[in-house]
């Protein structure tokens, strides 16, 4: 296999400029200030659609001389950052080979544009030889962040590199390089044809045209290149020019909207016939014409002599583009007239590119041509080389490809493709389409299709693991939801989110409120797994079994689960847990944890987690516990205190440092978090240990108002147990309010987490009441482990894989980064991200710290 993935594919015109059409008009005084390239580190030419930007700089390359400059035409799919920079390197290679290799490597690698990759790209250019000009054309099809990483390297300086950017919006934050003399640039005024260019020009078109109405065409033009050029070609066919202009001149419509619909209303019934069933594509060829439009007997040749707009993009001719603004006209006059044509004709266009291997330009035509099911088939069945060759169109990818026009032509299925995104693990670019899809078209949803894009933005939420955000949304959905509206599988779905959501949150009244209103109908499994969840962190287990019910028997048979039983095994697992059944939790829970699933939701991994990393540190299985914990956090996607989820999961980890007596580290992360219940019993658990008792009861005292469950409450009523076994006073009234509020809720897992002490203090009490099951599995109960007494908590939080470990013995040599690489035969950024992973696994805090550490774990 090889060690790197190729980028997709681009055709070979993406770096060729187009040709110069017949009727092109020299225009020597814009190439001489275009010549003022090569002293500036970026050039600008700023123009509005039809400005003639490209020309001029197709223009000014054909008197460049051979091998200084590279071209590189911008489209749609350079919304991905990383593939335009693959095409901005390859462009460059083409006339400096070997240019920017390894800045081409992270971008592949990392499959986006790290800041490691950006510096690789100013070093490539600080070590070109001679000056070397790239220019991009159209860059305002890019994203912003392309637009972003131009101004960081142009800030920095590009050495020997020159940009030349055609553009029809200006790049923000250049005020500062403008002031400073870096940026040079041509606008709208410097690109309107001047009175002896508009001469020119309409000689080259075979006119005669007299002053005044000369005089007329330039001034409703204002010189504007597209508009002449459209005056031109209707010129052409008008029996008395005169009459046209004047009519030019006292029309009150956008210029640009008018001669275009003058140009097609001027031909002949077979050439409008071939322009509509070809505008559909944006890259024509005589072969994609024939396919599109069999019908009209029209050829591209006889289009192009005919000067109708049509610009060939490479020499040879096999590739033509129509005028950006003609393209705008004639798709629009398509669906307004023959909307049932346009879906075929895009049907044409996917059958095409699929067949000659092009899935993007596929993907895009299927889904405009309403098979959006079709569309998403393309993405399967890939062999191993397209895989290798970038050709594969992902989840994300397919996200970038739709464009705005796509989302508003089918926004039915722009929904639902995002709940594909999310259930496919893709939660980023599921929320950054349900964004679009809301902002573009959410006035053209029926209401069920609104119900569904609530549900696909919520699930996008849940799957970056934002609960925060779940609860604003689906609140402020449920707030605009009419009472007598009915609640469908999609709105059931978001309820069921957001009562999790609540849940994770501590909103214990609005989690209550939704649960008892939920339970009143007979409610899905998605919302009896939510309900189960709340019933659970309140404490009240014996529910969740009866909610369950046959499911949790599913979940317990030890078979494969359906992925709509993964949320509520979790649930079912915890609950076993912490009524003590821990063989049964253990397989439970490991299964899940196990699991590679991209549908086992960001809330659910954790709680799997977190209930199986307490599990394994009550058996002594401490590494293990750590290692648990670590996914816990890789999981939530979020760094610690960012949420209450990540908050629950520091403080389990803090529990942990403080039982393995590494109190400085357990300081450090409870000082960052908020004060909640969870947070001050771990607080108080740290002065025990530290001899703070007085600062242990302090804390312990003012938690009565804040523990607002039940189990909440039993967890602060075994730490007060807890205390006063510390100091030798545990009293029989502590214990016994242990056992009552433990036996209320089943739960006998959090009372042995107290300690041995706590636990002796229950049992007694137990044994002198009625003989209960309850009370027999309690005194059954071990007492957790504790690690042994050691210095610090200095083991890894997650085992170090294979390659982590090579990475780690070349660490303690004198080797740099680069010199690893070359050893490893990896690119410098794989490297890093190895040494990055060593020192967050290891919980080191520098190069030097994760040496020592490893060689104290005899990993060295």
């Amino acid at each position: 296999m090889p060690t790197r993935r190729r980028p997709a594919r681009f055709s070979a015109t993406k770096f060729l400029p187009p040709t110069l059409p017949a009727s092109f008009v020299a225009r020597p005084a814009l190439r001489a200030e275009l010549d003022h390239a090569d002293d500036q580190a970026l050039f600008t030419v700023v123009g509005s659609p039809g400005a003639g930007k490209t020309t001029v700089l197709a223009d000014w390359v054909s008197h460049r001389p051979a091998g200084t400059t590279a071209w590189l035409s911008a489209d749609a799919a350079d919304r991905d950052p990383a593939r335009f920079w693959q095409g901005a390197l390859t462009a460059v290679a083409s006339v400096v080979p070997g240019f920017g290799e390894e800045a081409f490597d992270l971008v592949t690698l990392d499959g986006s544009v790290q800041p490691d990759a950006l510096e690789s790209i100013l070093a490539a250019c600080e070590a070109l030889d001679a000056p070397t000009t790239l220019i991009v054309d159209d860059l305002h099809l890019a994203s912003p962040e392309v637009h972003d990483h131009v101004r960081f390297l142009v800030s920095r300086g590009l050495g020997h590199l020159h940009l030349v950017l055609g553009t029809r919006a200006e790049l923000l934050g250049l005020a500062r390089l403008r002031m400073e003399g870096e940026v040079r640039e041509l606008r709208d005024a410097d690109l309107r044809f001047q009175d002896d260019e508009l001469d020119r020009f309409l000689t080259a078109m075979g006119l005669e045209v007299g002053p005044d109405d000369r005089a007329v065409l330039q001034d409703r033009t204002e010189g504007w290149v597209a508009g002449v050029h459209l005056a031109a070609v209707a010129l052409r066919d008008q029996d008395v020019a005169a009459g046209f202009v004047q009519r030019l001149a006292g029309t009150s419509q956008a210029i640009s909207q008018y001669l275009s619909f003058e140009v097609l209303d001027a031909q002949t019934p077979a050439v409008q016939r071939f322009l509509l069933d070809t505008c559909v594509v944006d890259e024509l060829t005589p072969g994609l014409a024939s396919e599109l439009s069999p019908e009209s007997g029209v050829t591209v040749d006889q289009v192009e002599a005919a000067g109708l707009l049509l610009t060939r993009l490479d020499p040879n001719g096999d590739a033509y583009r129509y005028h950006h603004l003609l393209t705008e006209m004639l798709r629009s006059r398509l669906h307004v007239s023959d909307p049932d044509r346009e879906r075929l004709l895009h049907a044409r266009a996917a059958d095409h590119h699929a067949a000659h291997g092009d899935l993007r330009a596929a993907f895009h035509h299927r889904w405009r041509a309403g098979d959006a099911i079709g569309a998403l088939a393309l993405t399967s069945g890939l062999t191993i080389d397209q895989h290798l060759a970038g050709d594969a169109l992902g989840a994300s990818q397919i996200q970038v490809t739709l464009s705005d026009a796509d989302i508003v032509s089918a926004p039915g299925p722009a929904v639902g493709f995002c709940s594909s995104l999310s259930s496919a693990g893709a939660a980023e670019g599921a929320h950054a389409l349900a964004t679009r899809v809301h902002r573009l078209a959410a006035d053209q949803l029926t209401p069920e299709e609104h119900h569904h894009l609530l549900a696909a933005r919520v699930a996008a939420f849940a799957g970056l693991g934002r609960n925060a955000e779940i609860v604003e949304l689906a609140q402020a959905g449920r707030a605009h939801r009419s009472p007598a509206a009915p609640v469908d599988g999609w709105l059931d779905f978001t309820d069921a989110m957001l009562l999790r959501a609540l849940t994770w949150e501590d909103h214990v009244e609005a989690a209550d409120e939704l649960a008892r209103t939920s339970s009143r109908t007979t409610p899905s499994l998605e919302m009896r797994s939510a309900i189960a969840l709340a019933h659970l962190e309140h404490g009240y287990l014996h529910d969740v079994d009866r909610i369950t019910g046959r499911e949790a028997a599913v979940a317990l048979a030890g078979r494969r689960l359906d992925r709509t039983l993964v949320p509520l095994a979790t649930v079912v697992g915890c609950t076993r847990l912490e009524q003590g059944d821990l063989v049964e939790a253990e397989r439970v829970l490991g299964d899940l944890v196990a699991r590679d699933d991209a549908q086992f939701r960001v809330g659910m991994n954790v709680l799997a987690r977190l209930g199986l990393g307490r599990l394994l540190w009550a058996e002594g299985r401490f590494d293990a516990a750590q290692a648990v914990l670590a996914g816990a956090y890789q999981a939530a996607q979020q760094p610690a205190s960012s949420s209450a989820m990540t908050q629950r999961i520091a403080c389990l980890e803090a529990r942990f440092l403080i039982d393995a007596r590494s109190f400085d580290e357990a300081a450090a992360l409870l000082d960052g978090l908020p004060r909640t219940v969870r947070t001050e019993l771990e607080r108080a658990h740290l002065a025990r240990a530290t001899g703070r008792v007085d600062a242990a009861a302090a804390t312990l005292d003012g938690l009565g108002s804040l523990a607002a469950t039940p189990r909440q409450q039993l967890e602060l009523a075994v730490a007060r147990l807890t205390h006063a076994c510390l100091l030798g006073a545990p009293t029989e009234e502590l214990a016994a309010t242990v056992l009552d509020q433990a036996e209320a809720l089943g739960a006998t897992f959090v009372v042995a987490e107290g300690g041995s002490g706590p636990l002796a203090a229950v049992v007694a009490v137990g044994r002198r009441r009625p003989r209960t099951p309850f009370l027999d599995q309690l005194a059954a109960t071990r007492p957790h482990a504790l690690p042994a007494a050691r210095a610090s908590a200095a083991f890894a939080l997650d085992a170090l894989s294979e390659r982590e470990r090579t990475v780690l013995r070349y660490l303690v040599t004198s080797l740099s980064y680069r010199e690893m690489a070359d050893e490893l035969y990896v690119s410098v950024n794989t490297v890093k991200t190895h040494v990055k992973n060593i020192i967050r696994k290891l919980h080191a805090t520098s190069r030097a710290d994760a040496i020592e550490r490893a060689r104290e774990l005899h990993y060295l």
